[in-house]
Protein backbone atom coordinates (compact mmCIF):
# COMPACT_ATOMS: atom_id res chain seq x y z
CA UNK A 1 0.00 0.00 0.00
CA UNK A 2 1.28 3.63 -1.00
CA UNK A 3 1.52 6.02 1.86
CA UNK A 4 -0.02 8.89 -0.25
CA UNK A 5 -1.47 7.32 -3.46
CA UNK A 6 -3.61 9.73 -4.85
CA UNK A 7 -1.14 11.90 -4.74
CA UNK A 8 0.89 10.28 -6.46
CA UNK A 9 -1.52 9.10 -8.87
CA UNK A 10 -2.07 12.79 -9.70
CA UNK A 11 1.61 12.88 -9.80
CA UNK A 12 1.80 10.08 -12.93
CA UNK A 13 -1.19 11.50 -14.57
CA UNK A 14 0.44 14.71 -14.92
CA UNK A 15 3.26 13.77 -15.50
CA UNK A 16 2.12 11.68 -18.67
CA UNK A 17 -0.12 14.26 -19.64
CA UNK A 18 3.13 16.45 -20.00
CA UNK A 19 5.30 13.93 -21.56
CA UNK A 20 2.38 12.25 -24.26
CA UNK A 21 1.00 15.63 -25.12
CA UNK A 22 -2.70 14.51 -24.56
CA UNK A 23 -4.74 15.70 -21.25
CA UNK A 24 -6.26 12.79 -19.76
CA UNK A 25 -9.83 12.29 -18.81
CA UNK A 26 -10.49 11.44 -15.24
CA UNK A 27 -7.82 8.60 -15.13
CA UNK A 28 -7.71 7.88 -19.12
CA UNK A 29 -5.68 9.29 -22.11
CA UNK A 30 -7.87 8.21 -25.14
CA UNK A 31 -5.13 7.37 -27.73
CA UNK A 32 -1.85 6.49 -25.33
CA UNK A 33 -1.01 3.27 -25.73
CA UNK A 34 -0.70 1.14 -22.19
CA UNK A 35 2.95 0.08 -23.01
CA UNK A 36 3.62 3.94 -22.63
CA UNK A 37 2.12 4.75 -19.73
CA UNK A 38 3.39 1.50 -18.03
CA UNK A 39 7.12 2.94 -18.88
CA UNK A 40 5.96 6.61 -17.89
CA UNK A 41 4.58 5.37 -14.26
CA UNK A 42 7.44 2.79 -14.27
CA UNK A 43 10.61 5.80 -14.69
CA UNK A 44 8.88 8.27 -12.30
CA UNK A 45 8.46 5.37 -9.80
CA UNK A 46 12.05 4.16 -10.31
CA UNK A 47 13.46 7.98 -9.80
CA UNK A 48 11.21 9.14 -7.43
CA UNK A 49 9.63 11.62 -8.94
CA UNK A 50 6.38 10.10 -7.26
CA UNK A 51 7.27 10.38 -4.19
CA UNK A 52 8.14 14.59 -4.96
CA UNK A 53 11.63 14.32 -5.62
CA UNK A 54 13.99 12.72 -8.28
CA UNK A 55 16.17 9.38 -6.06
CA UNK A 56 20.03 10.54 -6.62
CA UNK A 57 21.16 7.21 -4.85
CA UNK A 58 23.16 5.24 -7.06
CA UNK A 59 22.34 2.09 -7.96
CA UNK A 60 23.36 -1.16 -6.24
CA UNK A 61 25.74 -2.80 -9.00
Amino acid sequence: MLPDAQKQERVALDLAEALYGTPHVGERFYGMPFSTALTVVRVAAETGLLNGAPDTTAPEP
